[in-house]
């Protein structure tokens, strides 16, 4: 059913990210053609600089609605998942910082490469820790990420599990969290793709994906990916994941 709603709306997406995408191109390139030569006054920098940056988010949101659509050619290679988890923690590593979270990592450093998009995969962690930081702020407090990687028992498959300290999923919620544009932040603070888009990614992929609450509090997302494309094992389940 999930495959299903994601296909509808991906069709539907797909179609309107391409006709924002070619204004948007347009708009960026005459930018940074300005931008490169300095054709306006200089009182106006700042100005053109935020026009450049918020058309640059934009042009980033149809890049997303893209990958979520399957529009986007997948780029396959052998990657290294810690090492592409490595980048997306750095990436939020400010965020972080900011707001008194702790990340404890767990990497196992003989972990088979996969044959993934790493854009694309950089895309899933990036969305799922993303969501951990809006969890853990909901709290109130400072709070704890603990990222485990680990391959199954029979070497076939990466589980890569992301557990914060929030107040977890809610029962009603739960049921959800995978459907497009549904979101239970704020109004402005969340577009209800960001684990749509994941699920369609670790979909196309041959993996999957799961959001789950931890039984000490807080959620808990499991991404288990096949190392060759195909590959499945029936014995493992995404679920089985050990945090102790």
């Amino acid at each position: 059913m999930q495959s299903e709603k994601l296909a509808a709306v991906g069709q539907f997406v797909a179609g309107i990210a391409h006709v924002l995408n070619t204004p948007l191109q347009g708009v960026l390139g005459h930018l940074e053609l300005l931008r490169v030569t300095g054709a306006f006054p200089k009182n106006l920098r700042r100005e053109v600089q935020t026009i450049y940056r918020e058309a640059d988010r934009a042009a980033k949101i149809v890049r997303n609605l893209l990958a979520f659509s399957g529009s986007r050619r997948s780029l396959r290679r052998r990657v290294s998942v810690n090492a592409v988890l490595q980048k997306v923690v750095g990436l939020r590593a400010q965020a972080h910082r900011v707001s008194q979270i702790e990340v404890v990592r767990h990497y196992d450093e003989k972990l088979p490469r996969v044959q993934s998009d790493p854009l694309l995969l950089h895309q899933v962690f990036l969305n799922i820790l993303v969501n951990a930081e809006h969890a853990i702020a909901a709290t109130g407090r400072s709070g704890r990420i603990e990222i485990t990687t680990r391959a199954s028992r029979s070497g076939g498959r990466i589980l890569v599990s992301v557990r914060d300290t929030g107040n977890g999923i809610p029962a009603d919620v739960l049921s959800r969290i995978f459907e497009p544009f549904y979101t239970s932040k704020d109004v402005g603070q969340g577009t209800g793709l960001g684990l749509a888009i994941s699920y369609g990614i670790v979909q196309e992929h041959g993996g999957e994906i799961l959001g789950t609450n931890h039984k000490e509090g807080g959620a808990v997302f499991t991404i288990d990916l096949p190392i060759e494309p195909g590959r499945r094992e029936e014995n493992e389940p995404a679920s089985a994941v050990s945090f102790n």
